[in-house]
């Protein structure tokens, strides 16, 4: 079962995968909507993932809707991979617990291909996400224990 700590995961001591929860709007500049939580610090603690990750999003299917799941990507200067766990299509949405039920499945398929010994994962679908806690945990909370899932106080 998953982990559960209060804190702010970017500055804990880093994990084997540094996941963070997103969506797929993609700006007319090309770069992935980071604005908020989790994804908006990860874009200010790594300038340019945004451009980087809005390519690959683009890249990876044509249309809107963009499913992916999870992505993992290596990031210059940085000693670990970072996962983008998506909760949403669009960013001005609620979070979809369909959503985060499709990212926790390809998360475990990571583990199980990677395996990776600790994995951070911000707590999906809360805060802008606007999901409650109680909705989320049930998905969640089947993450296995390398899986460390954080809130802020």
């Amino acid at each position: 079962m998953a982990q559960f700590k209060i804190g702010n995961m970017f500055d804990a001591p880093p994990p084997d995968l540094l996941c963070f929860t997103a969506n797929a709007t993609i700006k007319a500049n090309g770069a992935l909507v980071m604005g908020k939580g989790a994804a908006e610090e990860a874009r200010d603690r790594f300038p340019g993932i945004d451009l980087k990750l809005g390519e690959i999003i683009k890249n990876y299917q044509i249309s809107p809707p963009r499913k992916y799941g999870l992505l993992v990507i290596l990031w210059p200067g940085l000693s670990v991979p970072i996962g983008i766990f998506q909760v949403k299509y669009h960013w001005k949405d609620i979070a979809r617990l369909d959503l985060i039920r499709y990212s926790t499945v390809q998360l475990f398929k990571h583990i199980i291909y990677s395996s990776p010994q600790s994995i951070y994962l911000n707590f999906p679908g809360i805060g802008n996400g606007q999901l409650a806690e109680a909705d989320v945990l049930p998905i969640i909370s089947l993450l296995p224990d390398n899986v460390t899932i954080w809130r802020l106080p």
